[in-house]
C-alpha cells in the first residue's frame, strides 16, 4: 500500500501538524502547496530554508526518514518522500504542474502529477483553469504514451469543483463520478466524441459532496454575499486513471478533518478553523502497490 497526502498550508507554520499527520496515517508520499511563509510576493523564506523546516519536523520520528527534492524547477508543489519509496523521479514541470514518478517497496510505478491551479477568487470564473487544463492535459497523454503505462494520478489544489467544465469536459481532465463507465467493455477508459477518442480519469471526491458521510462535505470553506454560493467547496482533488481502479478501494479516499483527536473544523458554525490551521483540508489517498 502507498499512501499519498495533499494539503495546501496557506503560508501557515503547520509543519508540527503535517508531521504527526503523516506519522499518524502512514503517508509515503507528502505533496504541500502554499509552504513558504509570509505574502505570495515576498516570502520570509527561501524554497530550501522551507523544506528543512519541514524536513526536521517530518524526521522527529526516530522510525521514520522522510527525504525532499530539493531545487527543483516546481514552485507551487513540494514533494516529501518517505525512504520506504524505493525511487522518486523528477519527469516535468509546468509551473503550476509537477510530474513524478514514484517507485513503491513493491509494485508498479505510480505517476504522479501535483497540481495548484490559479485562484478563481475573487470571481467565481473558472476559465482561466479550464484553459490550464486543456494546455497541460497533451502533455500527460504524451508522457502516458513515451512511458508506456497509464498508471497516473493527478492530486492538489485544483481551484474548481469536481463539476466545472476543467474536471469534467472530455478535452479538460475528462474526470467523471462512476468507476464503472472506464471499466466498459471495449472503451479502455476512454470516449469518443466527435470522432475523437479521449482518455477519462475516475474523481472519487464526487462521492464527499453533501452531507451523509460523516467527512466535511468539501475541503475549503467559503461564506459570502454572492447570488451563486456553494458554501463547501471539494477544490482538493485526486483523481486516477483506468490502471489504477483495481488499486483503489473508496474506504482509502478521505478528506481529513482531525489530526491526533484536534479538530481542523469549526466548533458550532460549518467551516474550517483557519485561524489555527489552514483554510483548506488535507486530503489521503491510498492505492494497493504490492505485486
Amino acid at each position: 500500500m502507498t499512501t499519498f497526502l495533499f494539503w495546501n498550508l496557506n503560508r501557515k507554520p503547520l509543519e508540527k501538524e503535517v508531521a504527526t499527520l503523516c506519522y499518524e496515517k502512514n503517508v509515503d508520499v507528502l505533496i504541500l502547496a502554499e509552504l513558504l511563509q509570509g505574502k505570495p510576493r515576498k516570502p520570509q523564506e527561501t524554497i530550501e530554508q522551507a523544506e528543512q523546516r519541514m524536513l526536521k519536523a517530518l524526521n522527529i520520528h526516530p522510525s521514520v526518514e522522510y527525504i525532499a527534492q530539493f531545487n527543483t524547477l516546481a514552485k507551487k508543489t513540494y514533494f516529501f518522500y518517505r525512504n520506504s519509496i524505493r525511487d522518486f523521479k523528477q519527469i516535468e514541470d509546468y509551473g503550476r504542474f509537477s510530474f513524478r514518478e514514484v517507485y513503491p517497496s513493491s509494485g508498479d510505478s505510480i505517476r504522479v502529477v501535483a497540481v495548484h491551479l490559479e485562484s478563481k477568487y475573487p470571481s467565481n470564473d473558472s476559465s482561466r483553469q479550464y484553459h490550464a487544463v486543456r494546455n497541460i492535459i497533451p502533455e500527460i497523454n504524451q508522457i502516458e504514451k513515451k512511458q508506456g503505462h497509464y498508471r497516473t494520478l493527478v492530486i492538489g489544489d485544483f481551484n474548481m469543483h469536481p463539476f466545472e467544465a476543467g474536471m469534467v469536459n472530455a478535452d479538460a481532465f475528462h474526470a467523471i463520478m462512476d468507476r464503472r463507465v472506464l471499466k466498459r467493455p471495449k472503451a479502455f477508459g476512454t470516449r469518443t466524441v466527435s470522432g475523437k477518442d479521449y482518455r477519462m480519469f475516475y474523481n472519487p471526491m464526487w462521492s464527499k459532496l453533501g452531507d451523509f458521510r460523516q467527512e466535511p462535505s468539501g475541503t475549503y470553506y467559503w461564506d459570502q454575499s454572492e447570488n451563486n454560493q456553494f458554501f463547501w467547496n471539494a477544490f482538493d482533488q485526486a483523481i486516477i486513471r483506468q490502471d489504477l481502479l483495481g488499486h483503489f478501494s473508496e474506504d482509502n479516499f478521505h478528506v481529513i478533518s482531525e489530526i491526533a483527536g484536534t479538530s481542523l473544523l469549526k466548533e458550532e458554525l460549518p467551516g474550517i478553523d483557519s485561524i489555527q490551521f489552514s483554510d483548506h483540508l488535507p486530503i489521503l489517498i491510498t492505492l494497493k502497490t504490492s505485486s
